[in-house]
């Protein structure tokens, strides 16, 4: 599996790109040991960040003559309350979407009859639309008929595990975003700095994923007991009966 990770990944050597890929293994190295342990926080700040710059584009996406600073402090506010009031939710869908990124990964190398893969040209006149319908148009039509029913019950199944289980949730979705961060972005630094490096990976399919779940199950039971448990409310206090003491 993780041999078909490799073309995914950067072939440049330039120094920008290693330090890139060297700090988001270190990043997901720290979400896999204690990503849960600032779990709401994080995801509200995260989501304050991405409301301000959504909302300082806005302007020139729709062609607004408006300041971008006001729509910019408003998305920050509205993601940010949303963040943190809707944490689990939150939650769920990044568990879902890292369990879609997997499960798409495996519909591709189990269905792209031989393809190999290729990222869409990127150039001044591309958008996200265009890049996102380039990479579309790219997949072999097998993968195309199946992946939106396998990328869609596992982003429902994310959702569902988190809000069922929140604390399991939240260690899970820790601990595999980080193992999923770190096992890419480790890949892509000894594919940049030292090829030799990748001959230490299993080559077996089993092996590679045993070791993945292996890294998941560890760091997750690791969150969980770093994990600050949520506090069940207290029963109210029983009214003494008339003439006690």
């Amino acid at each position: 599996m993780l041999q078909q990770l490799l073309p995914l990944l950067p072939d440049e050597a330039g120094t920008g790109a290693l330090i890139v890929a060297i700090t988001g293994a270190l990043i997901g190295l720290g979400m896999w040991l204690i990503g849960a342990r600032f779990s709401r926080p994080v995801v509200t700040l995260t989501l304050v960040a991405i409301g301000g710059l959504v909302g300082l584009r806005l302007p020139q996406w729709f062609g607004w003559s408006i300041n971008g600073m006001g729509p910019a402090v408003g998305g920050a506010i509205v993601l940010g309350v949303f963040g943190f009031v809707c944490h689990r939710f939150c939650i769920g869908m990044w568990l879902g979407l890292v369990l879609a990124w997997w499960v798409g990964l495996g519909t591709w190398v189990v269905l792209r009859d031989g393809q190999s893969w290729s990222w869409p040209v990127i150039n001044a006149s591309t958008t996200i639309q265009s890049f996102c319908t380039d990479l579309w148009r790219a997949l072999p039509p097998s993968v195309m008929k199946v992946l939106p029913y396998s990328a869609g019950a596992s982003l429902l199944s994310g959702i569902c595990v988190a809000m069922m289980w929140p604390r399991a949730g939240v260690a899970i979705t820790w601990s595999l975003a980080g193992v999923s961060l770190l096992v890419s972005m480790g890949l892509a630094a000894m594919k940049l700095k030292e090829p030799n490096w990748l001959g230490v990976v299993p080559a077996q399919t089993w092996a590679q994923a045993l070791a993945f779940f292996g890294l998941v199950a560890f760091g997750a039971i690791l969150q969980w007991k770093l994990a600050p448990a949520s506090k069940a409310p207290s029963a109210p206090a029983k009214p003494k009966a008339e003439g006690a003491e």
